[in-house]
């Protein structure tokens, strides 16, 4: 009832213990439990809501939500990943929500990322504002507005509905959220290129450097190479391997290969970029 003991008070009139000197709450229940050492000091620290014992048992990408039931849930990055129809009062266009917190619009491109908290997902989208929309994980649907929230502004509602997952050939280039770096051969030898999965889906090459890009239509890779060309790649999601051509060039002479080599940790600082887009 209402007047019981708190939980450590209890445990430790059952283990016979009173005083200032006595156990603490999360010690004595390591002791009750016949842990010893380090159990015991880590069932204190729990006790105490020490930070270090909570980030090691606790699921960092977990997050916890309230639905309108009163159920509390557990929304995780996972959960929001995928192309998204996002609706405004001008229009609808396709947004990516990447792992990592990587977000990309083809058609609004600028630094950007999300993150969850909760069951709220903010994105901070460069030039074209920060949002906050309500993730609903039954629906795969988001419902907010623009920040500041502007209250009976008709223009600064937002929302969004889950189109698809990511293909298996955004995965492989993607990786983690941060992209890929691979290993691309011609003719002439071979050299490291990255796959960014940044707002700009850049393209970087430091043997050949030039403000290069690269774009997915279906499973078709199209890497945009600055003054060296533009080049067709088919991708061997199997293997992680790459085949394809120059476009316009001449397979025999033109062809190109590559071979994943590894994945490219997910920044949460965001890149710009100075050219035009």
């Amino acid at each position: 009832g209402s007047g019981s003991l708190g939980g450590s008070a209890s445990l430790r009139l059952l283990l016979g213990l009173g005083g200032s000197g006595s156990l603490s709450g999360g010690a004595s229940l390591g002791l009750l439990l016949g842990l010893g050492g380090a159990a015991a000091a880590l069932g204190a620290a729990a006790a105490r809501g020490d930070g270090k014992a909570n980030r090691r048992t606790r699921a960092p990408s977990a997050r916890t939500a309230l639905t309108a039931e009163g159920v509390t849930v557990v929304v995780k990055p996972a959960d929001v990943v995928g192309w998204y129809d996002f609706k405004w009062f001008g229009g609808t266009f396709a947004v990516c929500f990447r792992p990592g917190g990587s977000f990309y619009c083809p058609k609004f491109q600028a630094p950007a990322r999300w993150q969850l908290k909760g069951d709220l997902v903010k994105v901070e989208w460069g030039n074209f504002g920060t949002y906050e929309l309500k993730f609903d994980a039954a629906s795969k649907t988001m419902d907010g507005h623009g920040m500041p929230k502007k209250e009976g502004n008709d223009k600064n509602w937002r929302k969004a509905s889950f189109l698809r997952e990511l293909s298996p050939v955004e995965n492989v280039l993607i990786g983690d959220g941060g992209g890929t770096e691979w290993n691309f051969e011609w003719s002439g030898g071979s050299f490291p290129v990255k796959f960014k999965a940044d707002g700009y889906n850049h393209f970087q090459c430091d043997e050949f450097p030039a403000h290069s890009h690269w774009t997915l239509d279906d499973d078709k890779l199209t890497i945009v190479w600055g003054e060296f060309g533009k080049y067709e790649m088919a991708v061997n999601v199997a293997e992680k391997s790459m085949d394809g051509c120059k476009v316009g060039g001449d397979p025999a002479t033109e062809w190109r290969k590559s071979q994943f080599k590894r994945k490219l940790r997910a920044s949460v600082v965001m890149e710009s970029c100075d050219h035009h887009h």
